[in-house]
C-alpha cells in the first residue's frame, strides 16, 4: 500500500513541477494590464497583475464547510470600470487573502436586518480596487472534478471561464525543484518491493 502511495504521490509532483517548469519557462516575469486588455487579447499569459481590478464581496460566492459555517473557500468576480461582467462570469478570483476571508465570513454571519445595515454604512468597506496578481488557470487546465465544482457553484459560470489564483506565482525554479523531489519519489516507490501476498 505503502508503494502505491509514494508512486501515486510521485506522479503527482511530476506533474505539477512538469507545469510549473514549463510555465517557468515560457514566462519568467508577471506581466501587467487592465483587466479590459487581458480578457480582450492577454488570456495565454499563466502569471499578471490586472492593474485595475474591481472587486465587490457582495458578488462573491462562498464554500462553507461542514456544521461550523467557516468559509473555506471565496471566488470573487473580477471587473474593472471597464469591464463589466454581464449575463454570464467568465473571470473569477479564488483567493484565500485573510481580509477578504474574514470580511466575507463577517457578512455571511448576519442576519438579513444586520446586514442591509451593514451594507448601506460600509460599501466601500465591500469594493476592493486597485491591482491584483496571481496565476490563471483555464477551464482545461483544471481537473474534471475541480471543473464540475466551480460550475456547480457558479450558476451563470460563461462555458469558457478562467480562474485566477490570488497571490500566486510562477518560479522556474520551484518548479524545477518540484521535478527532482517527484522523481526521486516516484523512484522509490518503484524500487520498493511488494508486499508479500498473505
Amino acid at each position: 500500500m505503502f508503494r502505491i502511495i509514494l508512486i501515486l504521490a510521485g506522479l503527482f509532483l511530476l506533474v505539477g513541477g512538469g507545469n510549473e517548469t514549463y510555465n517557468g519557462m515560457n514566462q519568467s516575469e508577471m506581466a501587467k494590464m487592465p483587466v479590459a486588455q487581458f480578457v480582450k487579447s492577454g488570456k495565454d499569459i499563466k502569471w499578471i497583475a490586472l492593474t485595475d481590478a474591481k472587486l465587490d464581496l457582495l458578488k462573491a460566492i462562498t464554500v462553507s464547510s461542514g456544521k461550523t459555517g467557516k468559509i473555506k473557500e471565496l471566488y470573487i468576480p473580477i471587473e474593472s470600470k471597464e469591464y463589466r461582467q454581464g449575463k454570464s462570469v467568465n473571470l473569477l478570483l479564488e483567493s484565500n487573502d485573510k481580509k477578504l476571508l474574514d470580511l466575507a465570513q463577517k457578512l455571511k454571519d448576519m442576519d438579513k436586518a444586520s446586514l442591509t445595515k451593514y451594507v448601506l454604512e460600509n460599501r466601500g468597506e465591500l469594493l476592493t480596487e486597485g491591482e491584483v496578481s496571481g496565476t490563471v488557470w483555464t477551464k482545461n487546465s483544471l481537473s474534471s472534478s475541480r471543473r464540475d465544482e466551480i460550475k456547480g457553484l457558479v450558476s451563470n459560470l460563461d462555458e469558457n471561464f478562467y480562474i485566477m489564483n490570488h497571490n500566486a506565482t510562477i518560479s522556474l525554479t520551484r518548479g524545477i525543484v518540484i521535478l527532482a523531489i517527484g522523481a526521486g519519489v516516484l523512484l522509490l516507490g518503484l524500487r520498493r518491493k511488494k508486499a508479500p501476498a498473505a
